[in-house]
């Protein structure tokens, strides 16, 4: 497979280490790093969002979805805090967990557990508020 769209974060390194202190493995996760904010916090701050705009947004999602779909691997947590605004004004798609052996992503489509992050953006009227 190619290599990941820009609109998807990258993963470079997963593991799990020991403790020193405890001896319990802790899980970690190495990824790209990110400038900006996540789509949940332009909608905290009550900015609305114009029409082109969310239509960008949603092209980017829409994008990484896509090309982790045909690899296999379902997102289902798509949602605003999972979405990151790069400072550039890009946006990239976070969480994709892969996971084998009945993890929360899957590798098969279970339509009652997806979710549709479209819902919870509100969208402007031309000529209103400050955009993202």
């Amino acid at each position: 497979m190619e290599l990941a769209p820009s609109t998807i974060v990258a993963v470079y390194d997963t593991g799990e280490e020991a403790d020193p202190l405890t001896g319990v493995s802790v899980p970690y996760i190495v990824m790209e790093l990110v400038e900006g904010p996540t789509l949940r916090d332009v909608l905290k701050d009550g900015r609305k969002i114009l029409p082109e705009r969310a239509l960008e947004l949603t092209q980017g999602v829409l994008e990484a979805l896509s090309y982790s779909h045909k690899a296999g691997i379902v997102h289902r947590d798509v949602k605003p805090a999972n979405v990151m605004l790069t400072s550039n004004g890009g946006v990239k798609v976070m969480d994709f967990r892969h996971r084998s052996g009945g993890g929360r992503h899957q590798r098969h489509h279970d339509p009652d557990r997806c979710r549709h992050w479209h819902s919870a953006v509100p969208i402007a009227r031309a000529g209103q508020g400050r955009g993202c």
